[in-house]
């Protein structure tokens, strides 16, 4: 199966035709871009007595491709905004994006098929390298559920990746998104442990 494959597996079906929601609350987050230092440290202990995994890069080689291009960006070019993601935030669609966020200064830097280790590698190599931006909206960890994690581990791994924006860009805004539906059925497994994982969401910020 290739990367393209994969990543439309791990993606919830639902958030093909929602990403809307996303956008909206990304928008809302660029309309107060001035003030609030996030430096102080996060209040929350970790919420599993399970090992955090190592951070490491994507195997899939789309993905180091993206890596690439993405602190190319970075280094090239200052951003009010950057978006922090999997393939919810990569998969934007081009138009919108380009009419809604690109005026913006907004940096696209979703990768497919990450999970909250893969973007936190991201993060110690190259995508923070460039100037600080105003703002960074992070959405990540649907993929780790699908991977197997615990909802509970998968908060750690969250709580890892946005500790790292907090120490790096300490005069940025920071919107942690909640992850978004999984799965038709309310019974469903995932989209039950995505219900857990988001509660701890506002103890994270």
């Amino acid at each position: 199966m290739g990367d393209t494959a994969r990543d439309k597996a791990a993606e919830p079906k639902i958030m093909r035709h929602n990403r809307g929601r996303v956008l909206a609350a990304t928008i809302a987050a660029s309309a107060c871009l001035e003030g609030a230092s996030t430096a102080e440290t996060l209040r929350c202990a970790r919420f599993s007595q399970e090992e955090l995994p190592a951070p490491t890069p994507s195997p899939y080689l789309s993905a180091l491709e993206r890596l690439k291009w993405i602190n190319q960006a970075i280094n090239s070019t200052r951003y009010s905004m950057i978006i922090f993601g999997d393939s919810l935030t990569e998969g934007w669609d081009a138009t919108v994006w380009e009419r809604s966020l690109a005026p913006r200064g907004a940096l696209n830097a979703g990768v497919s098929g990450d999970r909250t280790d893969h973007l936190l590698w991201r993060l110690q190599h190259g995508n923070l390298a460039g100037p600080q931006p105003k703002a960074v909206v992070l959405l990540i960890g649907t993929n780790d559920l699908a991977y197997g994690r615990s909802p509970e581990l998968t908060a750690d791994g969250i709580r890892a990746n946005l500790e790292m924006l907090r120490q790096r860009l300490p005069e940025a805004r920071i919107l942690l998104l909640g992850l978004l539906p999984r799965e038709e059925s309310p019974s469903a497994l995932l989209r039950v442990e995505v219900a857990q994982v988001n509660p701890a969401d506002p103890r994270l910020r």
